[in-house]
Parts: C-alpha cells; structure tokens; sequence
C-alpha cells in the first residue's frame, strides 16, 4: 500500500500481506477506506481487513514493521475465494450500514453469508442454492448467479431486508420432471496415505423403471480437474442422463 504524493506518484510501500507462502486476491476498499483482502494464511481463504493502528484485540495480528494490523473478519474452515485463473469473479461486497455480503464455499458448496465485521457476527442466508458466483449488490439489494441440481443455472436477486429471492433470468427454459431428477448425495471415503477423499454421488432415477432385485447399478466416476477445480452441484443435463437410465455416477 501506498500513497499518492502531490506530484501523482507514489510515496513509500508497506507490505501488508502476500508473499512465496501467502496467496492474497480480491484486495477492495471499504466505503470507509479500509483495505480487506482475502489470504490464505490460515490454511483457507479467509476475508481480512487491514487496520492501520492496531486495536489490541485478539483478532488482529500487528505488522512487524510496525504499519498496523492485518486482522481476520470471519474464520472458518471454509474458501472467500475462486482460483485466481478467471478473473471478474468477485467473492464479497459491502452492503449498508458497514455489513459484508460474502460468498464462502463449505464441504463442497456454497453459503451467502452476512458479516458484521465490528461484532465479528456471521449468519448464513437462506437461498436455497448451492453454488453462487458473480456477487454484486446497491442498496438492501444483492445479485448473483446460483445453481442448484433441480433447474438450470440462473441471474438471482436477493433482497437484504424481507429475505425474498427473485429469479431475473434462467440459462434454460428446460425442466426436468422430478421422476427422472437424481438429486446428489454427498460422500466421503478413505484413500491412499491416510486421507480422506469427497464427492457427490447421484444415483440413478427413472421413475418408469425398478433396479433388478439384490443387483448394483453400473457407476461412472467423474473426477475433477487441476488442484483448484472442484465439482459443482449445479444441474448437469449430461449426468441426468447417465442417471435416468439406470447409471449411478460418482462425482
């Protein structure tokens, strides 16, 4: 961070986070002109705030040069951010009265959260969807674009104050009947070195047709791409296929 001089060029630097241990994206000032970030200092991307006279409290760590505090608004066990790869994808916003919108990513899907960044309060925000991307927002209002295994991806507007979700506009305008809907399921299994794998299986669905007694479906396992890919729960037309005819698919 840096300051205009009069002349328009930059004055001194401070380091406030990042570096060849620190992957730091999304920085955006506040309408109060305080700078939040995201970092994964702690192992995930969390949202920080950086406070130029360092408060004392416990939540916020002192520079060692001196420059203030780089302190964490929300913890938890959970991702504010994208991969870096595509850009425009912002993951939080300044809402009135000081609040933060915020979009995190929990055990394979997403929650809306509201942060109260003076009270260190965080609610989730019922929206009945599970993947959320795009988040922009004016006044007691918050877009974004959501999907869900059940319909097709869509523009949603969220009001802040009543609670209310309006669909602006849906990718498709093609629906599938819920006789023929698998709806994922989430898993986890143990795998080589000790770890732990996850994913989401869908088992086939057709209400037209019964499985043969005492025999197993065939299953098509879909792995992800990359360290920073993931699957998504949105509704995938190609996996419903699989599903309604009588193919489980692990994703």
């Amino acid at each position: 961070v840096a300051d205009f001089e009069p002349d328009g060029s930059l004055g001194p630097s401070i380091l406030v986070a990042g570096g060849k241990t620190e992957s730091v994206a999304q920085p955006e000032g506040s309408p109060d002109g305080v700078l939040h970030f995201v970092s994964d200092r702690s192992g995930w991307w969390n949202l920080y705030r950086w406070v130029e006279k360092h408060s004392g409290s416990g939540a916020s760590k002192p520079m060692p040069d001196g420059g203030g505090a780089i302190e964490a608004i929300a913890p938890a066990e959970a991702e504010f951010c994208h991969h870096q790869w595509r850009f425009g994808r912002p993951t939080y916003i300044f809402a009135d009265g000081g609040e933060i919108i915020a979009i995190a990513r929990r055990n394979g899907e997403d929650e809306l959260l509201r942060i109260d960044p003076e009270q260190h309060l965080v609610s989730k925000l019922d929206v009945s969807y599970s993947e959320l991307e795009f988040i922009c927002g004016a006044g007691e209002k918050v877009a974004f674009v959501a999907g869900r295994p059940v319909d097709a991806t869509a523009v949603v507007e969220f009001d802040l104050v009543t609670g209310r979700l309006d669909v602006v506009r849906r990718a498709s305008s093609s629906v599938v009947d819920a006789g023929y809907l698998s709806v994922p399921q989430k898993m986890e299994f143990s795998t080589e070195r000790g770890a732990t794998a996850f994913g989401f299986f869908y088992p086939p669905m057709n209400s037209d047709f019964t499985g043969v007694h005492g025999e197993l479906p065939p299953l098509v396992v879909r792995c992800h791409g990359g360290p920073t890919s993931n699957a998504s729960t949105s509704l995938d037309l190609d996996v419903q296929r699989l599903t309604s005819r009588g193919i489980g698919v692990l994703d």
